[in-house]
């Protein structure tokens, strides 16, 4: 009994010192995070300054050296082109200056913003179908016939109606929207080929299509986002001589086909939600069908384990032959130089897609003409959101600035020239 009274007194005290360490180490930390607080929140505070100069300063606006007419441009452009996020009063402003976090809330805007679009089909000569889609409302019925154009190239698995916040943001600028859509993109896949970057023979016939529904159109324009910004490369740098578009904006490219392999090494997990998103855009409902074309590269590109992998298998599918021949097609970088008409380039440093490492050096714009490059701390990835609650866009504000620009450069060419 003596024994088990004192096994009963040892864990008594065992207990009691095990209290006391835990009280001492509960003040120590308190006292920890009473000293720290104060400096934790200074580094906060400072960081997120620092963060707001750095969008306020204005970001150098880079072109060709001897490019005179982009010169010009830049010259006329409104003040404080660069500077995003363009309010600092509203209470998103910490998710506007952080990449992931503008990315996500655009993710979400568009699930709650959605206009409604008008369809219609083009069937290729191969059997192909791509689409033209029409933006409704925001005044686009009552519009004059010579009313300035905006074919918008989507990204590599969206739609129109993702795209609502900066459609309408043009067309209340008085511009008539349109989106092109791909084969298999929002469309069902008629024949076995199919292009994630898109292809440019598509792309001429759709604006050809356009400009002869609106030849009184007096103003072409046209707008790529993210992976339709290389196809707008492309598609410019094939067609320069025969193209109708007059002024591009290439927004939030991501420029060499090396980006794939890249988010594969740095974002795997953004990389493996791309591969799902295209697979189950081009692949899932159509395995029959591209198994009866090539067995060999459909098994391919079912058992891709990467987004490089899934690029590279698809090859045979675009009708470019193999990978390298694709590369040759399709790479908008093959095409840059050979662009005509001025293009407004935007990229934003944060961007976790078009990943910043990827962006030329600056001398390549100094050494061609025909781009003005614009590179923000802020905007993510085709997110760009502005205004109080993120309703606004500063990526189709600024782009729609520099078409006006464009438009208000060449009048007063053509009236020199006069």
């Amino acid at each position: 009994r003596s024994e088990h009274i004192a096994q009963q007194q040892h864990r008594i005290r065992a207990n009691r010192h095990l209290v006391k360490m835990k009280m001492r180490l509960t003040a120590s930390c308190r006292q920890l995070l009473r000293r720290a607080s104060l400096p934790l929140l200074l580094y906060v505070l400072v960081s997120f300054v620092r963060k707001i100069y750095q969008s306020r300063k204005g970001w150098k606006l880079i072109h060709g050296l001897e490019d005179k007419r982009m010169a010009k441009i830049k010259k006329t452009l409104p003040k404080r082109f660069g500077m995003y996020p363009s309010s600092l009063w509203t209470p998103l402003l910490p998710i506007f200056l952080n990449g992931w976090l503008n990315m996500f809330y655009v993710m979400l805007l568009k699930k709650v913003i959605q206009d409604r679009f008008r369809r219609e089909e083009i069937e290729r000569p191969d059997g192909g179908v791509v689409s033209v889609d029409w933006l409704s409302g925001w005044g686009q019925e009552s519009l004059p016939e010579n009313a300035p154009l905006l074919l918008v190239l989507t990204t590599i698995t969206g739609k129109s109606s993702d795209h609502s916040i900066w459609l309408r943001a043009a067309a209340q600028r008085g511009y008539r929207v349109c989106v092109f859509h791909r084969r298999g993109h929002d469309l069902p896949l008629k024949t076995p080929r199919f292009n994630i970057m898109g292809c440019a023979d598509d792309a001429h016939a759709q604006v050809s299509y356009v400009r002869s529904k609106y030849n009184k159109s007096e103003f072409v324009a046209m707008a790529g986002l993210s992976a339709g910004s290389g196809l707008l490369i492309t598609y410019l740098g094939r067609y320069a001589e025969e193209t109708p578009v007059q002024a591009a904006c290439c927004l939030c490219p991501a420029y060499e086909m090396n980006i794939w392999k890249m988010l594969d090494d740095k974002y795997p997990r953004v990389a493996s939600h791309m591969l799902e998103s295209v697979r189950n855009q081009w692949v899932r409902d159509n395995s029959d069908m591209l198994h009866s074309h090539d067995s060999k590269a459909a098994k391919a590109v079912e058992r891709a384990t990467s987004l490089s992998d899934f690029v590279e298998a698809h090859a045979p599918f675009t009708g470019d032959g193999d990978y390298s021949g694709w590369l040759v097609r399709s790479n908008p970088m093959k095409h840059f130089q050979k662009v005509q008409v001025p293009t407004f380039i935007l990229n934003a440093l944060d961007d976790p897609v078009s990943l910043a490492d990827n962006i030329p050096d600056e001398e390549l714009f100094s050494d061609v003409s025909n781009f003005l490059l614009l590179k923000t701390p802020h905007g993510s990835h085709v997110a760009y959101n502005d205004g109080f609650f993120g309703t606004r866009s500063f990526m189709m504000d600024r782009s729609i600035d520099f078409l006006d620009t464009v438009r208000s450069v060449s009048a007063e060419q053509d009236d020199d020239e006069e």
